[in-house]
């Protein structure tokens, strides 16, 4: 990873956009879904995956023992959460993509599940994010201890206010 904690806050601080309206909007109707089902059903599970591929360049073919993948998406709330071994089974009923996988993870639980994408990737290495470079499950694991690494230093207070100050100004606007 190129990207350090020091070049993270530098850039926090001068972020100048929430991006577009869409995804916001999207994305608080996706993570209210899994908010309001205390256990997941496979058919919540189904449904979940299918929205969240709305925001995939591709088509879902949902794949693997669907029950077992439904079990890993309920273990991902527990204070435990999942292990390497069961994320690769998730991403591989999920196309085999880390990004899709990652995506649905988060809706299920946002407090330990970040989005992967190429954006994060092309960000965080300052690369081109080819397929094989974003499609890697402990590039994914790295990143999420980076966001701990993140969210334990004390700028990180500094940085939540930047955004909501963001936020305000965003929708303050005439």
């Amino acid at each position: 990873m190129r990207i350090t904690a020091e070049t993270f806050f530098t850039d926090a601080v001068a972020v100048t956009s929430l991006g577009e309206p869409w995804i916001h909007l999207s994305y608080r109707e996706f993570v209210a879904f899994f908010r309001k089902i205390p256990v997941l059903t496979e058919s919540d599970l189904i449904l979940g995956a299918y929205f969240t591929y709305g925001w995939m360049p591709t088509m879902l073919r949902l794949r693997g023992d669907l029950a077992e993948v439904t079990q890993i998406a309920n273990k991902v709330r527990t204070a435990e959460g999942i292990t390497k071994a069961e994320f690769a089974t998730f991403v591989s009923a999920m196309n085999g993509s880390v990004v899709g996988a990652s995506k649905l993870l988060h809706f299920i639980t946002p407090e330990c599940h970040a989005i992967w994408d190429s954006r994060v990737y092309r960000y965080l290495y300052r690369q081109h994010p080819y397929h094989n470079r974003v499609n890697s499950p402990d590039r994914y694991w790295n990143y999420l201890a980076f966001l701990d690494t993140l969210t334990a230093d004390q700028r990180f207070a500094m940085f939540k206010h930047r955004a909501a100050e963001l936020m305000m100004f965003t929708k303050g606007e005439v």
